[in-house]
């Protein structure tokens, strides 16, 4: 894949210079990861329905520690050839939101709980071509696993064992691909504490980082609707460009 060399190229060299092509025996690849941008532990999880007799537990982000359901903040990262603009950290947004009515299962110390449904995406903060989905997830037969007492686990689902779906603004995924994510749940506090068999478990808060991979990998191949908004706002970025520079000279 070769690069834009500068955000206010023409849209014509902008095309020409974004041909992807796949190898063969492409295999399972990580494509993008994110981290949180802080410590604070953003991710939570509680118990649903009354509480004399629970019906569930939902895993979800917010913006601010044990507050409701919402974005929280991210460094996102993709890990395949993209234009500049989009390569190293991009300031992004998480949501996350996921519930299941599926107990807490027991294997000694383990402690897993399946059936999850619901969906993790990452928006950018500043749009790109007045684009900002950087990835959307959605996913049922998730599971979170852990141990009794624990401070640390994972949120994860793998096809074809979970049903999973991706989809972005900049890149692109074969319809036959299989998908893969894995996101750590980390710091919890209080420590994972559930009844094992029959139960649900209780409620803590968490610090999150994972990452996404498929088979075949994504590449950056965008819908003709999204060539046209990118080479829209890459040629007023350039023009803007232009103007601090004719600006400096005349100043000078």
């Amino acid at each position: 894949m070769k690069f834009w060399s500068s955000l206010g190229l023409a849209g014509a060299a902008v095309a020409a210079s974004m041909a992807v092509s796949v190898p063969a025996d492409a295999a399972i690849t990580t494509f993008a990861n994110y981290t949180q941008k802080t410590n604070a532990r953003l991710l939570n999880y509680v118990r649903l329905g009354p509480v004399a007799t629970p019906t569930g537990n939902r895993l979800y982000t917010s913006a601010t520690v044990g507050g409701a359901p919402g974005a929280a903040a991210v460094n996102f990262f993709y890990l395949i050839s993209v234009p500049p603009a989009l390569q190293g950290l991009q300031n992004a947004l998480m949501t996350l939101d996921a519930s299941t009515s599926q107990i807490v299962t027991s294997n000694g110390t383990s402690r897993n709980q399946a059936g999850y449904s619901g969906s993790v995406s990452f928006k950018r903060v500043t749009p790109l071509g007045g684009l900002d989905n950087l990835l959307t997830v959605t996913f049922s037969n998730v599971t979170l696993s852990t141990l009794q007492g624990g401070s640390s686990g994972s949120f994860f689902g793998s096809t074809p064992g979970s049903t999973i779906s991706m989809s972005s603004d900049f890149i692109t995924f074969s319809p036959t691909s299989n998908f893969d994510f894995s996101l750590a749940v980390t710091s919890i506090l209080p420590p994972f504490a559930s009844p094992g068999n029959g139960g649900y478990g209780r409620a803590f808060r968490a610090n999150t980082s994972g990452g996404f991979a498929s088979d075949p990998p994504p590449s950056f191949v965008p819908e003709p609707a999204t060539w046209a908004m990118l080479i829209m706002g890459f040629g007023l970025v350039g023009v803007a460009m232009r103007r601090r520079t004719n600006t400096a000279r005349v100043t000078a």
